[in-house]
């Protein structure tokens, strides 16, 4: 994989970050390379459906950041990244509106724990201001 991507959208393609690549994937459909045919291939998705499903009604179709009341645009979040050995377990799946999620993988917020109820949202230190 190249890890590389870019957003389509109004005639144009724009590359998108490291970051933002890392946060689609968390909760993606994977529809293969464009440059090449592919028979018999079937969609990829980065979480189970029915697993996706579980998480989202145990979190009540909302964000799971305390204090958010966003029920629109979730995507589900592995805790402990998949790139770092992180599972499509419950406990280690969370629902996060878009916004809270570019600011996890921004490293704005950082959110660690084991879902649903033992959970830590903190603010990492170094962006905390004087």
């Amino acid at each position: 994989m190249c890890k590389q991507a870019h957003r389509v959208g109004a005639g144009m393609e724009i590359a998108v970050s490291a970051q933002e690549l890392e946060r689609v994937r968390c909760d993606a459909e994977d529809i293969g390379d464009l440059e090449r045919e592919e028979p018999g291939r079937k969609l990829q998705k980065s979480i189970p459906e029915a697993t996706r499903r579980k998480v989202l009604v145990r979190d009540k179709h909302a964000c799971s950041v305390p204090g958010c009341r966003s029920t629109r645009f979730l995507e589900v979040h592995h805790i402990k990244p998949r790139s770092e050995g992180g599972r499509h377990e419950l406990w280690q799946l969370i629902s996060l509106c878009d916004g809270h999620h570019v600011l996890l993988h921004e490293g704005v917020i950082a959110i660690r724990g084991t879902a649903p109820d033992h959970l830590v949202f903190e603010l990492p230190l170094d962006s905390v201001g004087d």
